[in-house]
């Protein structure tokens, strides 16, 4: 059996979802689709590269990937990657190289195309025609031509300064915990063995060591940790640290070194 995952920013309001897995019912009725996420943040590419990131690696071989978030373009081509004998479609709009960063890939330009009536709602034919393809064992050589290198989106990366470190929150989970775009290596390279200083909004809010886990802290506490994927998390043992905190995606989380 065949396996789809969709990740989207389509949410649960509009048809928009069921009218895709409804198409690629029609072209594969014993195909598995799987939701990712389809609660991205309208058009952030950035969380949705961190959601699927986080999520592939758990996917068997021959798994693909159907990724919609963000809008069309024409710089924006729609692009198949193959890596680690798993396929990936969707725009090449900066979010695949956050999610592939220096990782081998092979990637293709889909040679297909939306009929006119279907001009402001290409997913539901490219992206159904790619995956449908792909997911019947065809290759990407058939429907796209090989490309040398993806859209970089190198403009969410932590700004690093002697003795402080900016980084973006790229998610925030369904427990109120807060992730940003600083991962563990870089983290390691700057820290130099100095204490860490987290300040917050909120007076008194501060965070002055790295965790292992939620558990190290009291119920109630602020704990920063490098969570599974390696990517600072910012949390409250058994709260929600978005509303607690007032952070939101795309502020700004400054870590300090003292």
């Amino acid at each position: 059996m065949s396996i789809i995952t969709i990740t989207s920013d389509f949410g649960i309001k509009d048809p928009y979802l069921a009218v895709m897995k409804g198409n690629l019912l029609t072209q594969l009725p014993d195909v598995q689709i799987i939701d990712i996420s389809n609660q991205i943040e309208k058009f952030n590419i950035a969380q949705a590269a961190y959601v699927l990131k986080q999520a592939y690696s758990n996917f068997p071989p021959n798994t693909v990937h159907l990724v919609s978030v963000g809008a069309s373009s024409e710089e924006a081509e729609f692009i198949i990657i193959k890596h680690q004998q798993q396929f990936f479609i969707g725009l090449d709009n900066g979010m695949f190289s956050l999610v592939f960063e220096n990782q081998p890939i092979t990637a293709y330009q889909l040679n297909l195309s939306a009929p006119p009536e279907l001009a402001s709602f290409p997913e539901k034919s490219i992206l159904i025609q790619a995956a449908s393809h792909l997911a019947r064992g065809g290759v990407p050589e058939v429907i796209g031509e090989p490309i040398q290198a993806l859209r970089a989106m190198m403009s969410y990366a932590p700004v690093i300064q002697t003795d402080t470190i900016r980084a973006s929150v790229v998610h925030i989970d369904s427990y109120g915990n807060v992730i940003t775009n600083l991962t563990r290596d870089i983290f390691n390279k700057i820290e130099m063995g100095r204490k860490v200083d987290i300040r917050f909004r909120i007076p008194h809010a501060r965070v002055t060591k790295i965790s292992r886990s939620y558990a190290e802290v009291e119920p109630g506490d602020i704990v920063a940790l490098f969570n599974s994927v390696g990517n600072l998390e910012i949390a409250f043992h058994t709260g929600n640290a978005s509303g607690l905190l007032g952070i939101r995606i795309n502020d700004t989380i400054s870590i300090n070194f003292v």
